[in-house]
């Protein structure tokens, strides 16, 4: 069957007992779309920087990852530094806007980021990533 897009990026639906993401797919087994933008939210989030192959300039992704484990007292706002430079992308692309981050350290090495961005539809949509992944 022919895929047929309706949205601009892949659909994610949260599965509520474990928290992670799954591909939404329709009545013919293709990937639905959707304008949430969480696929792109997410994936700029957890890519690393300057590893996704076709980004030549290395501009791709975010810092995260250089935060595993950290015990550092700013952890939580570095973690907030790297989310917002990450979707900065997102946003001057014209996908997103409005984007707010709060990080907090539950533990040491385990940060938790709360992200809230307004999707093309004017839809405030939350994202919810713990640290590391």
């Amino acid at each position: 069957m022919p895929l047929s897009q309706s949205g601009s990026d892949v659909a994610l639906q949260r599965n509520a007992g474990t928290g992670k993401y799954d591909l939404v797919t329709d009545a013919t087994g293709n990937f639905a779309f959707d304008d949430t933008q969480e696929h792109r939210v997410l994936s700029l989030l957890v890519e690393r920087r300057g590893q996704w192959y076709a980004d030549l300039r290395g501009t791709r992704g975010s810092l995260l990852y250089t935060l595993r484990l950290s015990v550092s007292r700013r952890a939580p706002s570095d973690a907030e530094a790297y989310a917002t430079d990450a979707l900065k992308k997102a946003v001057d692309e014209g996908y997103i806007r409005g984007v707010q981050v709060a990080g907090r350290q539950d533990q040491p090495g385990r940060i938790r980021l709360a992200v809230n961005y307004t999707a093309p539809s004017g839809k405030v949509i939350p994202v919810r990533l713990a640290l590391p992944f």
